[in-house]
């Protein structure tokens, strides 16, 4: 590696930067189903685990996730 090809990324841009783990059954990071049948959001920063909230559908809590990745990264991954 060298300096003038890499983009150097703090340690949030770079985790946020890798695929879905395999156990990821919704398709979106930071958005998983528990056996209750809800959806539960988060997002880590720094670190730090924000929990975004508990939603009876999917569609809520991808909201809530893109909100929380506009509000603490500035853009939301597609």
């Amino acid at each position: 590696y060298s300096k003038d090809n890499c983009i150097w990324d703090d340690k949030t841009q770079q985790a946020f930067n890798i695929r879905l783990k395999s156990n990821n059954k919704t398709g979106k990071t930071g958005v998983t189903q528990r056996k209750n049948g809800k959806f539960y959001a988060s997002i880590t920063v720094y670190k730090e685990v924000i929990f975004r909230g508990v939603f009876l559908t999917f569609e809520k809590a991808k909201e809530a996730r893109e909100k929380a990745e506009l509000q603490y990264y500035g853009f939301v991954k597609e």
